[in-house]
């Protein structure tokens, strides 16, 4: 999909979770706070990497 906001030789990574069921609510409501946290610091040290051109290696 192509996004024309995004310049050429730029990415856009979006990603989340999306909880169902009976107890999502509430199990939500007792992590959603550590859930955001942790998808933020994901993306910084993500972008972090990405910014210093770290390559993965080869498994």
């Amino acid at each position: 999909m192509w996004y024309p906001f995004i310049k050429c030789g730029q990415t856009e990574l979006i990603h989340g979770e999306q909880f169902s069921g009976l107890l999502s609510g509430p199990i939500m409501r007792m992590i959603h706070a550590e859930t955001v946290q942790g998808f933020e610091l994901m993306n910084r040290a993500l972008r972090a990497r990405v910014e210093a051109g770290v390559v993965a290696k080869k498994r």
